[in-house]
């Protein structure tokens, strides 16, 4: 649904009209306007908001590739407004892919001055990954953060299901070696045989993009002594996926924030939005749940997907069993008859 400029006074454009997304837009709009007060610039604001309330959602939901083309449009959009000096993202997002992040920066740079990124409620992996190589981390102070671990989408019979690359390298150089140990040789090989060796290599190969875009991106602004210290906090140590880092860690390691208490005048707008955005892809989704939700004050977009559960079958009732005739026994066999006492 977009905002146009022109007449939206006929009947057609009434019909169509949003008036979830005009509240979200107005929202963004307050935002935009404190944020610029604040910081003494002006500042457009875009949202990139994954479904994190309903964890069936994460295969479709995370950080990847296909998502590049939407969130370029944002930013792309967003700069080119009068006067715009620094874009900020809002993100929601448990991460996804490794190359994602590198992505989005990469075209920012084209787009704008300053890229910085808000964080109002989660942004783990490769969310976590985006902030720290943005120019400024905008972030409450209740924000949870995480170790930079990417995230695989592989198919099962179940569905797609995400999986993270640090539990697929502890699996197959750790677990596996030592379950194994005391099989017989060919019980290892049909274990060892029944790996995907492909995924693991995925694994391997995301984790060394994360590495390539910290140097890359972070080199010109902190020193090395930096970089192996973000690396050992939040990419080499084998932490879970799970393990949350605040705004205060991330600005001990070095990194510019700007932390804002919840019951700021610009938090309390950002948790309003963040609220309002959740609640579109849980209960304003055209189709099935809403899983990614793609916004600024002059576009909105949606991605939703078909929920399809499939129920086992019941068991059908077994017919009725019919009483199974005994087969008579031979003729020799059979009991005579007695006379009959008078």
């Amino acid at each position: 649904m977009l905002d146009r400029e022109e007449d939206m006074s006929d009947l057609q454009s009434i019909l169509q009209e949003n008036l979830y997304f005009l509240k979200r837009k107005e929202l963004l709009s307050q935002i935009e306007t404190k944020l610029s007060e604040k910081f003494g610039k002006k500042i457009g604001v875009a949202a990139y908001i994954s479904n994190t309330l309903m964890p069936g959602m994460a295969a479709v939901s995370s950080m990847n590739l296909t998502h590049v083309a939407y969130v370029d449009d944002l930013i792309r959009g967003t700069a080119s407004q009068k006067e715009i000096q620094a874009v900020a993202l809002i993100i929601e997002s448990f991460g996804g892919e490794a190359t994602f992040p590198s992505e989005i920066m990469r075209r920012a740079r084209k787009y704008c001055k300053e890229f910085y990124v808000i964080v109002v409620n989660v942004a783990k992996s490769a969310g976590t990954l985006l902030a720290l190589l943005s120019d400024k981390i905008i972030a409450l102070e209740t924000a949870s953060f995480g170790p930079v671990d990417p995230q695989l989408v592989f198919s099962t019979p179940q569905g797609a299901q995400t999986v993270s690359a640090r539990s697929i390298k502890e699996l197959m150089e750790n677990t596996i070696p030592t379950y194994i140990k005391g099989m017989s040789p060919a019980e290892r090989a049909a274990i060892l045989a029944s790996q995907n060796y492909a995924l693991y290599q995925q694994a391997l190969d995301g984790m060394k993009l994360v590495e390539e875009a910290i140097d890359s991106e972070l080199s010109s602004r902190i020193d090395a002594k930096g970089l192996d210290e973000i690396k050992k906090t939040l990419v080499h140590v084998p932490l879970s996926h799970a393990i949350n880092k605040s705004i205060d860690d991330l600005e001990r390691l070095g990194f510019d924030v700007c932390k804002l208490a919840p019951d700021s005048e610009v938090g309390k707008l950002l948790i309003e939005y963040h609220r309002r955005a959740l609640r579109n892809l849980i209960a304003e989704a055209p189709h099935g749940q809403g899983a990614v939700l793609f916004e600024s004050t002059r576009a909105s977009f949606q991605i939703s997907v078909q929920v399809v559960q499939q129920a086992a079958p019941s068991p059908r009732p077994s017919p009725p069993q019919q009483p199974q005739s005994r087969p008579l026994p031979p003729p020799e066999q059979q009991p005579q008859g007695q006379p009959v006492k008078g």
